[in-house]
């Protein structure tokens, strides 16, 4: 009789320990030569920044580690803080040199979708790391907003204003 309670025991824990693997946190290290700190505009290095999925959780200076972290090593990159852009339509499609009409008659709802994505890769890239969007069409932005939240696509985090 024990030994089927134990075996009933196991099999009720087993689904608990694939979800505690599955809600691991994903934690990685960044080391650079220098960091502008963004409150003294004074110059710092070398830093190590830690983050903890994908919130920044340590700033230290010198180069440290954190046990089972995946470790990005910038070299003489200089770490600035995240960008913000506080008017953006976020739900259009990338730089055509088409004019708004010919874009509304040309490119169609699913490709202005793929569009917004590149285009918020491209932001990230170039340092954004929040965007306030002001609308877009058909609430393209909020459905950006989430396929970046979901992990769907890659992003700033985008605060939608809704009308």
């Amino acid at each position: 009789m024990r030994s089927r309670l134990s075996v009933l025991v196991l099999v009720a824990l087993a689904p608990l320990s694939v979800l505690a693997q599955q809600t691991a946190a994903r934690v990685v290290v960044v080391h650079a030569a220098h960091m502008l700190d963004g409150v003294t505009a004074q110059l710092q290095g070398p830093v190590t920044v830690v983050a903890t999925n994908g919130r920044i959780t340590a700033v230290t200076p010198g180069t440290s580690t954190v046990a089972g972290a995946e470790v990005i090593d910038l070299g003489d990159a200089v770490l600035l803080p995240g960008l913000i852009d506080a008017h953006k339509h976020m739900g259009g499609a990338p730089q055509t040199g088409l004019n708004t009409f010919q874009v509304r008659l040309t490119i169609d709802t699913m490709e202005r979708a793929i569009g917004s994505a590149a285009n918020a890769r491209k932001l990230l890239e170039e340092g954004f790391t929040t965007v306030r969007s002001v609308g877009a069409p058909g609430g393209g932005d909020l459905a950006l907003q989430q396929a970046i939240e979901r992990g769907w696509a890659v992003g700033p985090r985008i605060l939608v204003s809704l009308e």
